[in-house]
């Protein structure tokens, strides 16, 4: 369930059940690659809320998700049939994010098949800036 190693700490449980339980401010940074894109609607609020709260000023929230052709695209895991929801395109997570208190920069992946979104949080909003 948890494993330390040089100092930080990892875990593999559902990322809200962890999320809730992590105190104000308690993270410097946060890593989410290959559970957001299935999320429902309901699960990708709770999880930008937290961050918003959870994620120390100056932190860091990195998410890794998937294009919308990266979705669509015959190498995407079984999963995205099955998954209750779809990707959020970049510009949404900068709205979102940006409503939390986060400068937002978005970075293409190869192909244009997925991103990472790069989010400082500062309370200052949305401040998005592209980078292919």
């Amino acid at each position: 369930d948890r494993a330390e190693i040089d100092g930080l700490d990892l875990r593999e449980e559902p990322p809200l059940d962890h999320l809730r339980a992590v105190a104000p401010e308690g993270l410097g940074g946060l890593v989410l690659a290959g559970v957001v894109d299935g999320m429902t609607v309901a699960e990708r609020q709770a999880v930008v809320e937290l961050a918003g709260r959870l994620v120390a000023p100056g932190g860091r929230l990195v998410i890794h998700s998937l294009s919308e052709q990266g979705w669509a695209s015959d190498r995407a895991p079984v999963e995205a049939d099955l998954a209750p929801g779809r990707p959020l395109r970049p510009r949404s997570w900068a709205t979102l994010l940006g409503g939390a208190g986060f400068a937002v920069e978005i970075l293409d992946g190869p192909a244009s098949l997925d991103y990472l979104v790069i989010a400082v949080a500062d309370g200052g909003g949305e401040r998005v800036r592209a980078t292919s």
